[in-house]
């Protein structure tokens, strides 16, 4: 079988690409970056945003393309039929974000954000849980039914360790320096499901080529919740023994997090308690298996601070919270003369 990522180079897609492998698939991944074949894995420089991917999909078919691009939903609407003709079996990588605030355990019969009276502006938007439920929403009615739409929730790795709403570029870098961390402390008491990577890989791996998933939704997440307090317990032990010294956490309310634009993700998913029901994906599965939170965010923590690599760093919110703790980062410590510019602007004078 020939399998097609589509952006499968992150959280889930490192794990996904070696597994199918190891099955014997030919694994072909697109990147933007020129990348040399691991593993028996093709990686083909290609942006898979762009009409040459349509064309890419005319020329090579595959039985199997795994899509876990970010698209905004015109740009789905105007590629969707190509997807489907151009494979046998398409996996929608959705988001277990599209679902409404409810009691109890969510399952894939649970309503969604774009299903409830919520505000018009919001519903009416491209944010991430709204697009994905727009796109959803055209696959279920196209007349082709070879998809399955998968829905994972915060999924982590070692490159992928997130902290409420807080990615680790945005808390651990400084907690790593002795910095303070800002959290939302209404946040902190919500339970959540964290989801390890692997774990969905495994699913994708038995979902493959199988005819009986055509036209359905999983919802695959970890099979304990936690509250997101209890996850920052675990990063801190962690950190603590790495720099030999407590990590500083603040506390602040909503208004006061002036770096931060995007507060859809807050109101309408980390502000509510999440726990799932995994029954569906039982029938493909062992979701006994899945890596408990408290191992897996260690395992994945311990593996990251072994080689520390962090994304871009955005500078100007950096400046906003050492403004607001009265911390001075030297200049010599950050790269980059467009960004010690933007740091000294936002620290001290704006």
């Amino acid at each position: 079988m020939k399998v097609l990522l589509l952006g499968g180079t992150g959280a889930m897609g490192r794990y996904l690409a070696p597994r199918l492998v190891k099955k014997g698939y030919q694994v072909s991944i697109t990147s933007r970056k020129t990348r040399n074949p691991v593993e028996n894995i093709e990686f083909i420089k290609l942006d898979a945003q762009l009409p040459e991917l349509i064309e890419h999909l005319k020329v090579k078919k595959y039985d199997a393309i795994v899509d876990f691009m970010v698209y905004r939903t015109d740009s789905f609407a105007n590629r969707i039929d190509e997807l489907l003709k151009n494979t046998s079996h398409y996996v929608f990588i959705s988001s277990a974000r599209v679902f409404a605030n409810q009691e109890g355990e969510i399952d894939e019969h649970s309503k969604r954000l774009i299903d409830e009276k919520l505000d018009p502006n919001y519903l009416s938007s491209d944010e991430y849980a709204i697009a994905k439920a727009k796109q959803e929403n055209l696959l279920k009615s196209h007349e082709n039914k070879n998809w399955t739409i998968v829905r994972p929730y915060i999924t982590y790795s070692p490159d992928r360790l997130q902290l409420g709403f807080s990615e680790k570029e945005d808390w651990l870098q400084r907690a790593l320096l002795g910095k303070p961390v800002f959290l939302y402390e209404e946040v902190m008491n919500k339970n959540t499901t964290l989801t390890y990577g692997d774990d969905v890989a495994k699913f994708l791996c038995e979902l493959l080529g199988k005819n009986f998933v055509f036209a359905e939704c999983y919802n695959v997440t970890g099979s304990k919740h936690i509250k997101w307090k209890e996850v920052l317990s675990i990063y801190t032990k962690i950190v603590e023994s790495k720099i030999n010294q407590k990590v500083k956490v603040i506390y602040l309310t909503k208004d006061k997090f002036s770096w931060h634009k995007h507060w859809e993700q807050i109101d309408y998913d980390r502000s509510y308690d999440r726990q799932f029901n995994n029954d569906k994906v039982k029938t493909l599965i062992d979701v006994n298996d899945f890596l408990l939170p408290e191992v897996g965010l260690k395992e994945c923590l311990d593996g990251f601070l072994k080689s520390p690599r962090f994304l871009n760093i955005n500078w100007a919110s950096e400046a906003k919270k050492d403004k607001l703790c009265n911390y001075r980062n030297k200049l010599s410590l950050i790269p980059g003369s467009k960004n010690k510019v933007k740091y000294f602007l936002y620290r001290y004078i704006l």
